[in-house]
């Protein structure tokens, strides 16, 4: 080798390393292509990249996520040494490998398919010299492993994103294997005759069934069906048993034993002998965890059963068999992805394979770069590269720039950098390689060696030493400048950004600006923003933009100078720790400074008032939740804090208001509490500002008569004034602005109105903590958590709360009528004395439900019988109808209104449902009785009801004016009293007294009819009791001689045995049924098993170890049985002692194993969790629960450890949980907008339905989804109802009677549907779809209106119409007219038809004026003419003047009549010359006999005349 180490110089870049494209193989590999494409398959497994032990990062025995870190060429030297000694060395014959996608483990199945099958080829050769090539060590292992194996291997590929079924797939692989090595089947076909069957009917009958075969078979002929079927194809069979059966009216007979697990047995001991073609059998699985869920979703398709078969075959094939499945995520990442109802189908079949030898494929980017780029002269990288005097200072910057390295081996720890990435990677830059390899989104691994090979090719001919004396090196600003730049663009079109596009937008306009150095800084910044590097100073993160663009400190102070002061293009942004590229310069500086003009400008207003207008909603202050209805089992929406917000200017007179609304505040969804936010600017006193609050806060209490109330006040100093530049800020962003300056600066209003939030979210969030609050009659709170705090006021407010678990109440739309409805109807049979189990039994599933809830399980009102009780079992509830007969028995003028004032107010604290219903308990008792008078006239129940019940509540004008009386009671008043009081006896001596005045009461009078049933019952129970007394005695003596037996022999923990029975015996007397002297018996007992228990204990838990790990389960619920004996003993010592035992035994089984398995599944969580809008409630709180409980064994866990990874993963787990707890949150305001939402057309139906098929999806297996389904049912009805009303037809005011008979009819069914599905309707049908029938009534007023302006012209626009444009409206407004035309529109039509119409022969009598002059004017001079025109003239003349046109005036009609008379003059004149000549040709006697004739006439004639 050449020594360079003094002529470094000279020496390029292309001397030192080159990059062995030669070794990898474009494009993706699939499995398939083994059988599929042979050639390929084979190009493509010499072309397999192995990297081994030497740039791996990472020993082959250390543990990651329950898996083995191994290289592969480690893995696949290891795998074929396992399977060459197999039958030697039976280990475990299952493996999974655990590689990410794009990472090269589908191409390295190819290759070990190739290798195991055919291991004595080239192809085997090449792939041995690849591994030797990796590690000289492994690639001779592998040849020995290879020679050992002696015969190929029978390698069944499994391509898992092909759907198949299981069974069949493998039967068919091996077949084809058989087949191509010559063997004979028949011993797999004696598995499966029905192939065998199948192919001869096909034989004999293809020839007389031939269209048959071509219906099902289509373009397959004989020979080709009886291919599939040797290879076993199931579609085929399938396809040939149709005609089998058609044809002998059975299927094919089933025969043999086609399971996988005897397939695997048959070819094991078959051909995987000693004599067989083959050494073993190697299942290969790629893509296993998809056909998992395959197989989850599509059971029979996929033959899960034969997973089972499969594990069983190959473990019982005695080293002949092996399975590798090769996977993306965990086993246990699968399983969570699946569905419970597909995942309770598949999980027996998954935990058999979560026993198999696990591996992690470490086939990252950074190795295989490490292994591609070839090392020609190790000395300078040696001499050179790892002896940087930076090298440490650059790592640890990497690290805090991404955090998320720190997780990594390869990255984090300070060896394997420098070996790997600084060593390894050369002349990449680390921040380059890290750039390169965590762009997945943007290019793939084959992708990411194509740029690193370009980008080293670039470099080749430069010098290895650049002008500053450190080694050349390729910087992350040259990467994205030469190649990646236009993916990342393309990338952020396609999944959203703007860095790259701004960057790319920046170099072209300022080309001409930018030297090489601004464009690498530019570039460098860029890649800044897209890694989501954050540094907490401005100098640091100069220090990563040098080594980022690659270029020296001075360069890179002279070129930010240029950038960002001269050119503007860079901004340094103090709140997020960066440098923010700026595309349009001028406009971002003229927008910062005008922001902070208009923030600075005094008249802008006072911050206090600003807060209290905005402090909702950018401070996200909302209400304050508690558990306090959740402990006290009350359901209903009221038990909250709702948030006020005031400054110190007016806190005093909100305080008022926040008085004056909790007195009002009754309704079951009210918020009982008032939380006053109080903004203190930071010149203001808090202490003289608290002191005016707290004279503020008890004047109120006295003017309200309490001694506290649920109101407090947090006082926000704004110190550092930090949230008022916040207020201002978003002041100005939101109202500040013109419309002209918003659409001008509309590219930096959101971002800085986000920051403005931001900021005053956290300012906000860190003044709460400072814990400046205090509280109405309570003083300073000293409680830091809010919800902590509010549970404490409530919970000394009212302290005399009862239980009102009543469901109706429990989400958001529980303020609905139907719930309260229920209430009422509680209420008025308690009042009539009709409620008793029977009667609750009668009732709908959900009142029954209700009834059972509250006045059963938690009032405990009804007695053994199913009565009412006059004395509740609920001590609660119980004291407060005493306090409520105190009231009304003291002051017989005090009114039930007064009475429910009271219950609504501390101690209290009922709303009105509540409230309602124990008033109806207390006036429905047997005892005391009351008589209810209204303005003291008395009144019977059922009148008094009629008029005190509202629909959802009582009348408080009523109430107002009824008053009771007390009811002196008689024999079953006192036989009443006597059974309700015996019935509440808890001890039996206590029920024998009540027997022994029950008797001597019925010498006086007899047991009524009323009470018979109890009376009898009581004294069966009384009877009871007195055996129970017997039976202790016997008990007793029973236990004392056994603990003395024991005293004496016993020497091991089983003793313990007679404690247990001495304490059970010692429960049952502490039940509240025995007396004193019993219980004390009993624990003179317990005392001598308790000392002698101290005394020998320590000796029989010291003897008590665990043997084996198969005696951990039995051990473990020994001691923890003796351990919960000893507490209960009272024996602490020694119950601490039996558990320090019982851990320090099994420690090290059970607490290793715990402590692996849960970091292991932690960070798998961590790696494989997203949260989304779309995810579940159940997913989400699933999430939180396995987060919680991580991270609580963990911290346990990892307690003694200083494990830097392990509090990242720690913090993640946290941030997770908070995640999933802030998507909860959103859900539940998604939820809550919902009954809000306005339905006004079927967009706005529709848009509601999908949000609500949405929160369907979320809150799936949650109490609220049953409130979404009504939902969403009712949604569909409203749909369907606006889709038919839609196309209505008719006119405005047909539509709108339509829907209006329409609506009614159908509010009416809805109702009853309603009440017949029990549906509390969530919107009011008749105002959905009166806004509804308004809105389609103006749609169809809106299309006539338009109809009509677009063809009903006015009269002026009539009068200016042409004949032809008249008679085209006219004949369109004859035509048949639109049918939602209203009446206005059809009058409009027929005026206009009568002004068409007139125009129209206004305009044809014009016309025909025009064509009678014209016409005229062509007679000019026919009168001079008239004498020289012939016979024919004449006549054709004469036609032409009859057919005159219309239109002619009188002078012209009298000139033509004229012309006429002159026309018919000439025909005359011409007729008689004709005649004269025809004379002269008569002979003579003719000529006699005409002149006789002509005389005749002439004669006659003159006599006419």
């Amino acid at each position: 080798m050449t020594d360079l180490s003094n002529n470094n110089a000279e020496v390029l870049v292309k001397d030192i390393v080159h990059f062995r494209d030669d070794l990898f193989f474009e494009g993706a590999v699939q499995l398939r292509w083994v059988k599929d494409n042979p050639e390929r398959a084979e190009r493509a497994a010499t072309n397999f990249v192995f990297h081994g032990p030497r740039y791996h990062a990472v020993h082959s025995d250390s543990p990651a996520d329950g898996y083995v870190l191994k290289d592969t060429a480690t893995f696949v030297t290891n795998l074929v040494e396992e399977i060459a000694q197999g039958r030697e060395k039976q280990g475990n014959p299952f493996s999974l490998a655990i590689a990410g996608y794009g990472s090269g483990k589908s191409h390295l199945a190819v290759t070990l398919a190739k290798l195991l099958a055919n291991p004595d080829t080239p192809t085997a050769n090449v792939i041995r010299d690849r591994v030797a090539r990796a590690d000289n060590e492994l690639g001779h292992q592998l040849s020995q492993s290879l020679e050992l194996l002696g015969k190929p291997a029978l390698v069944v590929p499994l391509d898992g994103m092909a759907n198949f079924n299981l069974g069949s797939e493998i039967a068919r692989q091996i077949i084809l294997q058989l087949k191509n090595a010559g063997c004979d089947l028949s011993p797999v076909e004696e598995l499966s005759p029905r192939f065998n069957i199948a192919a001869n009917f096909v034989r004999r009958n293809f020839s007389l069934r031939q269209a048959d075969f071509a219906e099902v078979l289509p373009g397959l002929n004989e020979v080709a069906i009886i291919e599939r079927l040797d290879e076993h194809d199931e579609v085929t069979y399938a396809a040939v048993d149709t005609i089998y059966e058609a044809a002998n009216g059975a299927h094919i007979p089933v025969e043999g034993n086609e399971s996988v697990q005897d397939l695997i047995a048959t070819v094991t001991s078959q051909y995987c002998n000693a004599n067989g073609p083959f050494s073993g059998l190697f299942i290969l699985f790629d893509e296993f965890g998809r056909f998992l869920e395959y197989a989850a979703e599509h059971p029979h398709l996929a033959g899960d059963s034969a997973l089972q078969q499969l594990f069983q075959g190959i473990q019982d094939a005695s080293g002949r068999a092996r399975f590798l499945g090769f996977i993306q995520y965990d086993l246990k990442a699968y399983v969570s992805r699946l569905d419970r109802r597909d995942l309770m189908h598949l999980q027996r079949y998954i935990t058999r394979f979560e026993a198999a030898q696990k591996s992690y494929l470490s086939t990252n980017l950074e190795t295989l770069f490490a292994h591609l780029i070839e090392k020609r002269h190790t000395d300078f990288i040696d001499q050179k590269v790892l002896h940087n005097d930076h090298d440490e200072a650059e790592h640890g910057l990497l690290l805090q720039a991404v955090p998320e390295a720190k997780r990594l081996p390869v990255w984090a720890d300070p060896d394997k950098f420098r070996q790997v990435i600084t060593s390894g990677c050369w002349p990449l830059h680390p921040f380059a390689v890290w750039f390169l390899t965590r762009q997945q989104d943007v290019v793939q691994s084959r992708s990411a060696l194509n740029i690193a090979k370009e980008a080293i090719e670039r470099l080749a001919g430069q010098p290895s030493i650049s002008a500053n004396n450190v080694p050349t090196t390729i910087s992350a600003a040259d990467l994205l400048l030469n190649g990646m730049l236009p993916e990342f663009v393309a990338a952020e079109q396609a999944r959203g950004g703007t860095i790259a596009e701004t960057l790319q937008g920046i170099l072209e306009e300022r080309k001409a600006l930018l030297s090489d150095s601004g464009r690498k800084v530019l570039a460098a910044s860029a890649v800044g923003l897209k890694l989501g590097v954050r540094l907490p100073r401005q100098e640091l993160y100069n220090y990563f933009l040098r080594l980022t663009a690659g270029v020296t400190e001075t360069v890179l102070h002279e070129t930010l100078t240029y950038l960002t002061e001269e050119l503007g293009l860079l901004e340094w942004n103090p709140d997020f720790g960066q440098y923010e590229l700026v595309q349009d310069a001028a406009t971002r500086g003229q927008f910062m400074r005008l922001l902070r003009s208009r923030s600075n400008d005094p008249n802008i207003g006072d911050v206090g008032t600003l807060f209290v207008n905005f402090g909702r909603t950018l401070c996200n202050l909302a209400y304050v939740e508690t558990s306090f209805a959740q402990e006290n089992a009350i359901t209903t929406q009221d038990w909250k804090f709702d948030p006020l917000f005031a400054s110190s200017q007016t806190v005093f007179e909100t305080i008022a208001n926040a008085f004056r609304d909790w007195s009002r505040a009754v309704d079951v969804n009210e918020a009982k509490g008032r939380i006053i936010y109080t903004y203190v600017k930071s010149d203001e006193s808090l202490e003289e500002l608290r002191n005016a609050t707290t004279d503020a806060l008890n004047n109120e209490l006295s003017r309200y008569g309490v001694a506290q109330a649920p109101i407090w006040v947090i006082y926000l100093q704004d110190s550092k004034e930090r949230l008022s530049e916040s207020l201002k800020r978003n002041l100005v962003l939101e109202r500040g602005f013109s419309s002209e300056e918003k659409e001008r600066y509309r590219r930096f209003v959101a971002a800085e109105l986000s920051r403005a939030q931001s900021v005053a979210q956290e300012e906000t969030a860190a003044l709460l903590s400072e814990g400046h609050r205090q509280a109405a009659g309570f003083g300073e709170l000293k409680v830091k958590r809010l919800t902590k705090a509010g549970q404490e006021i409530f919970a000394r407010c009212y302290p005399s709360v009862v239980p009102f678990p009543f469901d109706g109440f429990a989400t958001g739309s529980g303020a609905g009528s139907q719930a309260k409805k229920d209430v009422l109807e509680l209420v008025r049979a308690l009042v009539k004395g009709e409620l008793n189990d029977e009667w609750i039994q009668s009732r709908p599933v959900r009142l029954r439900n209700r009834a059972g809830q509250v006045l059963a399980n938690a009032w405990r009102i009804l007695d053994q019988s199913g009565n009412v009780s006059s004395v509740p079992g609920n001590p609660k509830v119980k004291s407060v109808l005493e306090q409520m007969d105190a009231w009304h028995r003291d002051d017989p003028d005090r009114t039930l209104e007064q009475t429910r004032k009271a219950l609504f107010s501390p101690p209290f604290g009922l709303n009105i449902a509540s409230a309602s219903l124990l008033l109806g308990l207390f006036l429905g008792r047997r005892v005391p009785r009351w008589r209810i008078s209204v303005a003291g006239e008395a009144c019977d129940v059922s009148t008094w009801l009629g008029h005190a019940l509202k629909a959802s509540d009582f009348d408080g004008k009523i109430l107002g004016n009824s008053t009771l009386q007390a009811i002196s009671e008689g024999a079953l008043e006192r036989w009443q009293s006597l059974i309700d009081s015996w019935q509440s006896a808890s001890r039996h001596r206590q029920r024998l007294e009540f027997y022994r005045q029950a008797k001597l009461m019925e010498k006086e009078d007899p047991v009524p009819d009323e009470v018979l049933y109890k009376f009898e019952k009581l004294i069966d129970e009384a009877l009871e009791s007195q055996k129970q007394l017997s039976a202790f005695e016997h008990r007793s003596e029973e236990i004392q001689r056994e603990l003395e037996r024991r005293l004496q022999r016993e020497n091991s923990i089983g003793g313990l045995s007679v404690c247990d029975r001495i304490l059970g015996f010692h429960e049952l007397v502490t039940n509240g049924e025995w007396e004193e002297s019993h219980i004390e018996e009993v624990e003179s007992l317990l005392q001598v098993a308790r000392q002698w228990v101290a005394k020998e204990g320590p000796r029989w838990i010291e003897r008590s170890v665990c043997r084996s790990p198969q005696q951990v389960a039995d051990y473990r619920k020994q001691m923890d049985k003796a351990e919960n004996t000893l507490k209960k003993l009272e024996l602490p010592n020694l119950a601490a002692a039996a558990e320090q035992q019982k851990i320090h035994s099994i420690s090290h089984v059970e607490d290793r194993f715990k402590y692996q398995s849960a970091l292991a599944e932690a960070k798998q969580l961590v790696d494989v969790t997203s949260i989304s809008s779309r995810s579940t409630i159940v997913e989400l709180d699933d999430l939180r629960s396995k987060a919680k409980r991580f991270t609580e064994v963990l911290e346990e866990g990892g307690r003694n450890q200083m494990d830097s990874e392990l509090q990242e993963l720690i913090v993640q787990l946290k941030s997770l949980e908070g995640k999933a707890s802030e998507m909860v949150s959103e859900h539940r305001k998604s939820l809550a907008k919902l009954y809000d939402a306005e339905i006004y057309s079927l967009d706005s139906a529709y848009q509601l339905r999908s949000q609500v098929q949405r929160l369907r999806e979320v809150f799936a297996e949650q109490r609220d989804l049953d409130d979404i389904e009504d939902a969403r049912r009712q949604l569909d009805k409203v749909c369907n109802d606006f889709e038919a009303w839609t196309d209505l037809s008719g006119g405005p005011e047909q539509v709108e009677a339509t829907l209006g008979r329409a609506i009614a009819e159908r509010c009416g069914e809805l109702d009853q549907w309603c009440e017949q599905e029990e549906v509390e309707p969530l919107w009011s049908f008749q105002e959905i779809y009166k806004r509804f029938a308004s809105e389609r009534v103006a749609a169809v007023k809106e299309k006539a209106a338009l109809w009509a302006r677009g063809f009903i012209p006015d009269n002026e626009s009539i009068q200016a119409l042409s004949l032809e444009e008249a008679r085209y409206k006219m004949n369109t407004l004859e035509q048949e007219l639109p049918s939602y035309l209203g009446q206005s529109e059809l009058d409009i039509v027929q005026v206009a038809r009568e002004s068409l119409s007139n125009r129209i022969a206004q305009l044809e009598q014009i016309d025909a004026r025009e064509v009678a002059r014209t016409w005229f004017k062509q007679l000019s001079g026919l009168d001079d003419r008239a004498d020289h025109l012939s016979r024919q003239e004449c006549e054709q003349t004469l036609e032409e003047l009859r057919a005159a046109p219309e239109g002619l005036v009188s002078q012209e009609k009298e000139t033509l009549a004229a012309l006429v008379c002159r026309i018919e003059a000439r025909l005359d004149e011409l007729d008689l010359t004709d005649i004269v000549a025809r004379i002269r040709r008569l002979k003579p006697d003719s000529l006699h006999q005409l002149a006789d004739i002509l005389n005749e006439i002439l004669e006659c004639n003159q006599g006419d005349f």
